[in-house]
């Protein structure tokens, strides 16, 4: 009997994708005046009715996902070929559009342009808009994400398990989320060689 793989879910925005920067150019497009103010760490900081505006924009669009800046170098991709070869690996993201297929569907194309791994887009939103049930689902058992608040509620999940850790979790190490739980790492490289030389397989 063949012993079933491990899964891995990796976060696309803030990890693969640039998705400050995108949300950061549609907010200057809505905006009259300029607005940039440099917030904590480096990070733009925008008035919130034209955060809100730029939002509901990305909501109606069947192609904002698929125009966002990428993140990650060649050695990033070569290290995510790489894992692919010992674990199954899904893309699990919160990202959302007028539905869920445009939104999939975006992150595919986007995911094929850049030449990154074709790995399943897995929809927070199908999943009651919670990553941690959608880890559960697919028995995922490392997660790299950079979210504060995603990352808070894995951390949960190994708590509520007796302490033992179910989830490895990997932090995509940005100023926002430091403070949060994960073994930081600066890179998908990094993340990706982490995983292969420790015992997580």
């Amino acid at each position: 009997m063949t012993e079933r793989r491990r899964c891995i879910a990796i976060d696309v925005d803030g990890v693969l994708a640039d998705l400050a920067l995108g949300l950061s150019s549609l907010v200057r497009d809505l905006s009259v005046e300029p607005v940039e103010v440099c917030g904590s760490g480096g990070q733009a900081v925008y008035p919130s009715a034209l955060v809100d505006r730029a939002w509901d924009r990305v909501r109606e669009s069947t192609t904002f996902w698929e125009t966002l800046p990428l993140l990650v170098t060649e050695a990033d991709r070569l290290a995510l070929c790489r894992l692919e070869t010992v674990a199954d690996c899904i893309y699990l993201t919160n990202r959302f559009a007028p539905t869920s297929e445009s939104a999939r569907g975006q992150t595919e194309r986007w995911v094929h342009r850049h030449g990154l791994p074709d790995f399943p887009v897995v929809l927070s939103r199908d999943f009651a808009g919670r990553k941690l049930e959608a880890v559960r689902a697919y028995g995922v058992t490392v997660v790299l994400e950079d979210s504060p608040e995603e990352l808070a509620a894995l951390g949960r999940l190994n708590a509520a398990d007796d302490g033992e850790e179910v989830v490895y979790l990997f932090r995509r190490d940005w100023p926002y989320n430091r403070r949060e739980l994960g073994r930081a790492v600066s890179s998908v490289e990094e993340f990706c060689w982490a995983v292969l030389e420790g015992s997580l397989l």
